[in-house]
């Protein structure tokens, strides 16, 4: 079992074990196992292996609706939108297309993730909605 680079943020190598066995499959141990943490420490980062699918949901949060918000009222139109979720496409960088079709992959084939991708979506355009 492949260790994650060392410095890397724990769960960082969750996409590729969830694409080896399944995100059914997949224990918190193992993730733990593969980020050189016990269960417990890596159960302090993530309430469970469907929150590591999620991290990144507050740092887009916070580009793409506090981004919105605190643009000049002027600018709170969908062109600021646009140039907020193109700021957030930059963010993520060219790197991170491939970990982006494994967590697409990930959360199309399980229910349950499908269910809290769309209510992360759905609170995005609600934060949207409301600086706009």
């Amino acid at each position: 079992m492949a260790a994650e680079p060392q410095g890397a943020p724990p769960g960082s190598s969750a996409p590729s074990l969830y694409a080896q066995q399944g995100f059914e499959h997949s224990t918190a141990s193992e993730i733990a196992a593969r980020a050189d943490l016990t269960e417990p420490t890596f159960l302090g980062y993530f309430a469970g292996k469907p929150d590591v699918r999620f991290d990144g949901s507050v740092m887009l949060d916070a580009s793409i609706v506090e981004g919105t918000a605190g643009a000049p009222d002027s600018d709170r139109s969908f062109d600021a939108v646009e140039r907020r979720l193109n700021a957030a496409v930059d963010m993520l960088g060219e790197c991170r297309r491939d970990l982006s079709r494994q967590r697409h992959d990930v959360i199309s084939a399980n229910p349950e993730l499908r269910e809290r991708e769309r209510a992360k979506l759905a609170a995005y355009v609600d934060g949207v909605a409301k600086v706009l």
